[in-house]
């Protein structure tokens, strides 16, 4: 039962976090189109909105990481809320030191974050070869196939 109960958590858990990645990115993608134009005046405009977009992504990395921790630490799995936010960073990115574990069904939701942790950081590295294309065929008419300096 309990089995059960944490595969159903981590599948709805993986909802929430693949509609705030989607909702996230979309909405990176907006601010991208309205700085369109100013864009093209400097190329430290270029650079600071390519930062910005990074940056944008990792907030984005850390809000879904916090879902997972905020589960962690209500379930009772882990505690104090900084292990279970230590816990979930490490288990998103895959990198899972194996100095903090879960017991039980808990490592099924455990298994469940990691996989959905390497499938959005590879969905958001193909978003950011995107904004680079984007970029490109933006500047192309100033300077095609690199950014303007």
């Amino acid at each position: 039962m309990a089995t059960i109960l944490h595969f159903s958590l981590g599948f709805a858990t993986v909802g929430t976090t693949v509609v705030l990645h989607l909702v996230g990115l979309a909405l990176i993608l907006r601010l991208l189109e309205l700085c369109k134009e100013r864009l093209k005046r400097t190329r430290i405009m270029q650079m600071i909105l390519m930062g910005s977009v990074v940056c944008g992504i990792l907030a984005l990395h850390m809000a879904e990481i916090s879902v997972y921790a905020l589960i962690f630490w209500l379930g009772g799995a882990l505690a104090p809320y900084d292990i279970a936010l230590y816990f979930s960073a490490t288990t998103f990115t895959t990198i899972g030191y194996g100095d903090v574990t879960v017991d039980g069904a808990w490592r099924l939701f455990a298994a469940l974050e990691g996989l959905t942790g390497i499938t959005l950081v590879g969905w958001s590295v193909a978003f950011l070869v995107t904004v680079v294309r984007r970029l490109d065929q933006w500047l192309g008419a100033q300077s095609p196939g690199r950014l303007r300096r």
